[in-house]
């Protein structure tokens, strides 16, 4: 599987907007790091978190069926939010 890569300086705006989120509400700043990418062709979300030093797909998950089933893999998998 080939490695993620992301530039320094959107590493950095994401982490800015983590915390500026975070600041509004406790737990908001988790939940901007939990991720989808939205397939423009099929109606999926590829899901995944940052965990600081690796991005870890937690599902493929399709728009219409079983809403958010995923989310308890978050702790499932000891991963933090």
């Amino acid at each position: 599987m080939p490695a993620v890569r992301i530039l320094e300086a959107a590493a950095a705006e994401a982490t800015g907007a983590a915390a500026w989120y975070e600041s509004q509400r406790a737990g908001l700043g988790a939940d901007f790091r939990e991720e989808r990418i939205l397939l423009k062709r099929f109606p999926f979300s590829v899901v995944f978190v940052d965990t600081g030093g690796a991005k870890v797909v937690l599902a493929v998950a399709h728009h219409r069926r079983r809403p958010a089933y995923w989310r308890g893999r978050v702790s499932r998998t000891g991963l933090a939010r």
